[in-house]
């Protein structure tokens, strides 16, 4: 009976730091929603996130697409990047190889899967494509 009583004595700390680990996820969760960005209209930060994303850039070194990047903070950005067409009317792909750099980061795949996702979300703004 000594040994049962010690062992759920043992499990009485663990159990609390648990409670304690899940309480402080609660209050990070919670302080979140309390974020200033948060109170800002959907309007405004529709306005911001237009400033903000002046295209979507393809070279072979790299991909920029500050639309995506915004899409990737959150699920309430990702869907209000979405929502905004003109954020995905402007795609400047460049594949000319410089000589001193050989190097392909970006494939067929990735730019097919670009362009997929800039003209579904695109709708009806117009579409400027540079290649």
């Amino acid at each position: 009976m000594q040994l049962l009583e010690d062992n759920s004595e043992a499990e009485v700390p663990v159990s609390l730091r648990n409670r304690q680990k899940e309480l402080r996820s609660q209050i990070i969760w919670y302080r979140s929603l309390l974020a200033p960005i948060r109170r800002l209209p959907l309007e405004c930060l529709s306005h911001i996130f237009a400033l903000v994303c002046t295209g979507c850039k393809v070279t072979r070194e790299e991909v920029d697409c500050p639309a995506t990047r915004l899409s990737q903070v959150c699920a309430g950005w990702r869907e209000l990047a979405r929502s905004i067409p003109i954020l995905w009317s402007d795609i400047n792909i460049n594949l000319y190889l410089v000589p001193e750099s050989e190097s392909f980061r970006c494939n067929g795949d990735m730019i097919r899967s670009i362009l997929t996702t800039h003209l579904e979300l695109s709708k009806n703004s117009p579409l400027c494509i540079v290649l």
